[in-house]
C-alpha cells in the first residue's frame, strides 16, 4: 500500500466532459496547507480510516465499496445532507455548487481570469456568472 501520510500534493486526474475542448480529461493539483479543508489533508485521513478502499492501485476516489462510482445524484445528496448539518439549506446545494464555489474563491483571492478559466475548463467568460459575491464585498455594500 502506498504511504499516502508523507503525500506533499493530491492530483486529481479527472475525464473527459463537456467542458473539456480536446476531449482529452484535465489534470488538477493542490498542495498540503494548515487549512482544516486541505484536500491533501482530509484524503490522508479517509486512507488512515479506511486503507482497504484505497488499497487497489487503480481505485476511484468517489467509489462504493463494491467499486462502482458515485453518480452525480449520489454526491448531490450527500452534499446537500452535508449542508444541512452546517445548517444551509437542501435546496442551496448542488455539484454545480462546487464548480461555483472553487470559482468564487479563486476571484476573491484574487487569480487571473485566465487561471480560473483553466481550472474550471472554461472556453468562454461564462465563468463570470458562477462567481459569488464574497460576504465581505456584501458588508461594505450594506455600509
Amino acid at each position: 500500500m502506498a504511504d499516502y501520510g508523507r503525500a506533499e500534493e493530491f492530483v486529481l486526474l479527472q475525464g473527459k466532459s463537456k467542458a473539456d475542448q480536446q476531449a482529452k480529461g484535465h489534470v488538477a493539483n493542490t498542495f498540503r496547507t494548515g487549512h482544516p479543508l486541505c484536500p491533501v489533508s482530509l484524503f490522508q485521513r479517509a486512507a488512515w480510516l479506511n486503507p482497504a478502499h484505497f488499497a487497489a492501485v487503480v481505485r476511484y476516489l468517489h467509489s462504493k465499496e463494491n467499486g462502482k462510482v458515485l453518480s452525480q445524484d449520489e454526491i448531490a445528496k450527500h452534499l446537500r445532507s452535508a449542508g444541512e448539518r452546517c445548517g444551509v439549506p437542501r435546496a442551496a446545494l448542488s455539484v454545480s455548487s462546487l464548480r461555483s464555489g472553487g470559482a468564487s474563491a479563486m476571484f476573491h483571492e484574487g487569480y487571473p481570469a485566465e487561471e480560473i478559466k483553466r481550472r474550471g475548463r472554461w472556453a468562454s467568460e461564462c465563468w463570470r456568472t458562477y462567481v459569488w459575491t464574497s460576504r465581505e464585498h456584501n458588508q461594505e455594500l450594506a455600509g
